[in-house]
């Protein structure tokens, strides 16, 4: 206990509740009351031993210095007035993209499952861009969450799960910053995939080529899965960050508030839209190309 007793850096903010969130360059954040709060800035521990749970917690949390532990350095915000313009340009863009791919959609329609195999290709060659295309962006959808999130390419930012094949960047740090910040840290991803939508749909209008149908199906899909809001999305934590809800998570699980019977509701909704509009239609046309 005694190799615990001075304070890591952290940064702090404070919640619409009036509690405080606070996290270490360990990216674990940990939200407490004003009281407590005070006796971080203090350096008051005399208090937090009391309550040994705690206090573990925020040992492992890397808020407390250990000869043993070396905890990573914070990610600030930078809030220069090339990055506030730079956040406001990505959501513009974001913003003129939805519209864009709104105006398509009412020309061309919602390129539906069934859009996903053509029948004049080879099913080896569709199967094989089907794959590429979603790993090229999908990877370009992560960086442009490492741009935002002013990270660097390393093990810590990136987490990869080899069981489910998805890898997701870490967003953690940007709970203390400012809105515009959080803001477009979460949401970048989902604004590359609008802006290459609004491209390949504006390319569709005019041209008949065999990819554009179905790199466009691939990013609606892309698009809505991240709007289930009811499972860990980049839609459920930027819904968390912006009405500063830090479990969010936890209390969909367990809460029966009217508020988080919406969500749940909305994010079931948008799986069933995905089952109804992509996954039936590509079964069905599977079925027709085969029997």
């Amino acid at each position: 206990m005694d190799d615990f007793w001075e304070l890591n850096p952290i940064s702090e903010r404070k919640l619409r509740d009036n509690n405080w969130i606070l996290l270490t360059g360990k990216q674990v954040p940990i939200v407490v009351d004003e009281e407590t709060h005070n006796y971080f800035i203090t350096h008051n521990f005399e208090h937090l031993k009391k309550n040994i749970n705690f206090l573990d917690a925020i040992k492992d949390a890397g808020f407390l210095k250990s000869k043993s532990q070396k905890v990573p350095n914070l990610i600030s915000e930078n809030q220069s007035k090339l990055w506030v313009t730079m956040r406001f340009f990505a959501l513009c863009l974001g913003a003129l993209s939805l519209l864009f791919v709104f105006y398509t959609t009412l020309t061309l329609g919602v390129p539906t499952g069934d859009k996903l195999i053509s029948q004049s290709l080879n099913p080896l060659l569709n199967v094989s861009f089907i794959i590429i295309f979603s790993v090229l962006t999908t990877l370009i959808h992560e960086m442009a969450h490492l741009f935002f999130g002013q990270q660097t390419l390393h093990r810590r930012s990136v987490l990869i799960n080899s069981k489910l094949a998805v890898i997701r960047v870490s967003l953690s740090h940007t709970w203390t910053w400012t809105l515009l910040g959080r803001l477009t840290a979460v949401s970048a991803g989902v604004i590359t995939d609008l802006l290459i939508l609004a491209i390949l749909s504006g390319l569709n209008l005019v041209s008949h080529s065999w990819f554009l149908p179905i790199a466009c199906a691939i990013l609606w899909i892309r698009i809505l899965w991240q709007f289930r809001l009811h499972k860990r999305t980049d839609g459920q934590l930027l819904l968390a960050l912006i009405f500063d809800m830090p479990f969010l998570c936890q209390d969909l699980k367990s809460s029966k508030a009217r508020y988080l019977i919406f969500i749940k509701f909305f994010g079931v909704s948008i799986s069933l839209l995905l089952i109804i509009g992509w996954i039936v239609p590509l079964c069905i046309r599977i079925y027709q190309l085969f029997y």
